[in-house]
């Protein structure tokens, strides 16, 4: 530097700190424009020879200014979410920052911090932060100042619910309805499930369950179709969903494990285990029965309850 060789254990105490070297970087941190200007020489040298870099170090004078760099006019924040709102003018040195909102001060601290480079952090965003922004810059030099104004946004909010329980019948249509709101400038997609699983759009599926928007119509439904649903309303700044179980209701499934013991000369016992209910008791059974002899079934007995 200047001439003399730089060596940072010689270096006054205040600089030490500062002025870093490694390899061929040097690094010099809060620049100081009494006492870090100079000439800076750096030499490589190898068996062969030796080559010198140089450079003059000027630490710029710099009031404040917004002019290349000002807040943006309108910025976009979603309700819950997080935001920065950037503040970075020209200046040097680096300016003291204060940030105001609809003309009051804003300290740093819980949901708002202020960072060294002067941005203003918010976390989380709520609609009481939406308004003015003033960040102000100032140095030694003189101060400078930029508008920006936060609009938050939220998520979509369901204005028609899905009932939480549907009871049906097997081969009834059913109809299924939820509806959101949102801001204007935000568009909604909606998206439908059965348990768990995403229902493709009516455009793409050859099935029973037709899909438009926030309306599903299952037409002649099947138990198959019986389950949880849930609606699910997105927009750029968020989600919310409806759910709903539909209960479809039906004829009774086969019995299982019909066995026939105890055969005497006039009776038998018949043994069976209860098919799927699919949502009404079973009232009665019909035991029917055939001979080696002829193979025409004949009912036996009528409204056989079980025991």
């Amino acid at each position: 530097r200047n001439g003399e060789l730089l060596e940072v254990d010689k270096l006054p105490e205040e600089d030490r700190d500062r002025y870093l070297i490694q390899d061929n970087v040097l690094t010099i941190r809060y620049l100081n424009p009494e006492r870090d200007p100079a000439m800076y020489q750096c030499r490589a040298r190898n068996d062969l020879r030796t080559k010198y870099s140089s450079a003059q170090l000027r630490v710029l004078s710099l009031k404040p200014s917004f002019k290349k760099r000002p807040l943006e006019t309108e910025t976009y924040a979603a309700e819950g979410g997080n935001v920065t709102i950037i503040c970075s003018p020209e200046a040097a040195p680096r300016p003291k920052f204060t940030w105001k909102k609809d003309s009051l001060v804003i300290g740093s601290g819980g949901r708002r911090q202020i960072k060294e480079n002067g941005n203003l952090i918010i976390s989380p965003v709520s609609r009481d932060d939406e308004g003015m922004y003033l960040c102000i810059a100032q140095n030694q030099y003189g101060t400078d100042e930029s508008y920006g104004r936060l609009i938050v946004l939220r998520g979509p909010m369901l204005v028609e619910q899905l009932n939480p329980r549907v009871v049906t019948s097997v081969q009834r249509d059913v109809y299924l309805r939820c509806q959101a709101a949102s801001e204007d400038i935000l568009d909604i997609a909606y998206i439908w499930t059965h348990n768990g699983l995403r229902i493709p759009h009516s455009e793409y599926a050859n099935t029973n369950i037709k899909i438009d928007g926030g309306s599903l119509v299952i037409y002649n439904i099947t138990l198959a179709e019986g389950g949880d649903y849930e609606c699910i309303v997105k927009s750029a700044v968020g989600r919310i969903a409806s759910r709903t179980s539909v209960f479809v209701e039906g004829p009774p499934g086969p019995p299982g494990g019909v066995s026939v013991v105890d055969v005497s000369r006039y009776s038998a016992t018949v043994q069976w285990t209860d098919g799927a209910t699919n949502g009404r008791p079973i009232v009665s059974y019909i035991i029917s029965g055939r001979t080696s002899w002829n193979k025409t079934w004949v009912n036996i007995s009528d409204n056989v309850v079980a025991k």
